[in-house]
């Protein structure tokens, strides 16, 4: 995930990047029709006993729509290791997580509160059906009993899309369920791990542009119009410079606090102070190794910028959706973060000198670097200096090679089959003549330029 830094009296930009994770394993049984959201957490119940679903939980998968408590096991459940009393347990529980994947699906708040008990503790469905979701389903992970033998946790992968995305995320959801007069209901269910989704946040307003999908967390309908303006501005000026192979419907989670934000990256308030926007690539779809990509603003901190600050972060975080596919693990930091910040500046106004102000003081301080950024440094104590140094980079690519070159250079980098020290040094001898060691030697020079 990449990060946009605001620094500087001149409200210079850095990006920073940190990686946020989330994963979604699916060891299935239980699949509803197609997912929305999930939300907070259920409280814990002593365990007793944990298995695996057995096959009649994964009857939501054929397509039929499953009445609540009456689901009734298959003829596979025979074959299977479970007592018949804990088969039948468990087709109950999947045809009610089935149900409230309809329910989101349909838009239907009367079957959603059918599923579960008077004053549960699930996600508000008001908050759900306000995004724009096309799927929505649970597989059950694990049923574990309690004390209680009318009381079970359920574990289970919630997958869903919105129509704007690509694949499905999945996301770990812990569901406490009680079995009642009118069979298994649900009475909590809460999102696992460390990030929140943004129905657990606060009440969203979605906003469409032309282009741009912005999801409002507590925030005013006339900052999400403006928002999606830019966006669809924004992303137009990404085509023009990387060109036309991306999916063209960004999403923008727009909260009103930094610690909304926080909370729905998983990361500590304190981490994103000067932090303007940061991109996340969910990466946890079941069927790729990426996710769909999700630019958080850390607004009160965009709203401090002006209009031509708040286009450069965009532009910056706009690139790294842009480029999301054609970036690998073989494609070094500084060439990604480098580029990105290329592009934010572009047709900007603002000279690379000013943007580079951290870098400049610390080779007039007598600190020049030998070596390009490694990776690491990005998210060190000197990350500022990792994504000046790795701007004048591809700054010097272009203005000695042309934006063509840049943008040949990133591409054979991120589609190469070595390791990404192979992939840069065939990539540079491919687009400017040089091995790896002339073109650091160039950049040390340029780097002193600048300083002088």
């Amino acid at each position: 995930m990449r990060s946009l830094v605001i620094t500087g009296a001149a409200a210079v930009l850095v990006i920073a990047i940190a990686l946020v994770g989330g994963s979604g394993s699916s060891n299935v049984v239980v699949a509803g029709p197609t997912p929305s959201p999930s939300a907070t957490i259920s409280p814990s119940v002593p365990a007793a006993v944990t298995h695996s679903p057995s096959p009649a939980a994964s009857l939501a998968a054929t397509g039929a729509t499953p009445t609540l408590g009456s689901a009734t096991p298959t003829a596979s459940e025979s074959s299977t290791n479970l007592p018949q009393g804990e088969a039948r347990r468990d087709a109950e529980i999947a045809a009610v997580l089935a149900s409230r994947a309809v329910a989101v699906t349909s838009d239907s708040q009367a079957r959603w509160a059918q599923t579960a008990v008077s004053g549960a503790d699930v996600p508000d469905f008001a908050r759900l059906v306000a995004l724009p979701i096309a799927s929505w389903a649970y597989r059950v992970t694990s049923v574990v009993a309690s004390s209680d033998p009318d009381v079970v946790v359920v574990t289970a992968a919630m997958s869903y899309r919105l129509d704007v995305d690509t694949v499905e995320d999945i996301v770990a959801e812990r569901i406490t369920m009680r079995q009642g007069r009118d069979g298994w209901l649900v009475v909590s269910e809460h999102t696992a791990g460390s990030r929140m989704m943004p129905w657990d946040l606060g009440t969203l307003t979605v906003i469409r542009g032309r282009q741009a999908l912005v999801i409002g967390i507590d925030t005013a309908g006339a900052t999400l119009r403006e928002y999606a303006a830019l966006a669809d501005r924004v992303a137009g000026e990404v085509t023009a410079f990387w060109g036309s192979d991306w999916v063209h419907r960004p999403v923008l989670v727009v909260p009103a606090t930094t610690s909304q934000m926080a909370r729905g990256l998983g990361r500590s308030t304190g981490s994103l102070t000067g932090l303007g926007a940061v991109t996340n690539d969910t990466n946890i779809s079941a069927r790729s190794g990426r996710g769909n990509e999700r630019v958080w603003t850390n607004t009160p901190v965009m709203a401090g910028l002006s209009a031509a600050g708040r286009g450069i972060v965009l532009r910056h975080e706009m690139f790294h959706v842009a480029v999301g596919s054609a970036s690998t693990n073989a494609t070094p930091l500084w060439l990604e973060e480098g580029m990105a910040q290329y592009v934010g500046y572009l047709g900007s106004g603002v000279p690379i000198t000013t943007a580079i102000g951290d870098v400049v003081a610390d080779v007039r301080a007598g600190h020049l670097p030998t070596v390009l950024p490694s990776d690491g440094q990005f998210s060190g104590s000197q990350f500022a200096i990792a994504y000046e140094s790795a701007y004048v980079a591809a700054d010097m690519l272009a203005r000695q090679y042309g934006q063509v070159a840049l943008i040949r250079f990133y591409r054979l980098v991120a589609s190469g089959a070595g390791s990404s020290s192979t992939n840069v040094a065939s990539a540079l001898g491919v687009v400017t003549g040089q091995g790896l060691a002339a073109f650091t030697s160039a950049w040390r020079t340029q780097l002193q330029a600048f300083s002088a």
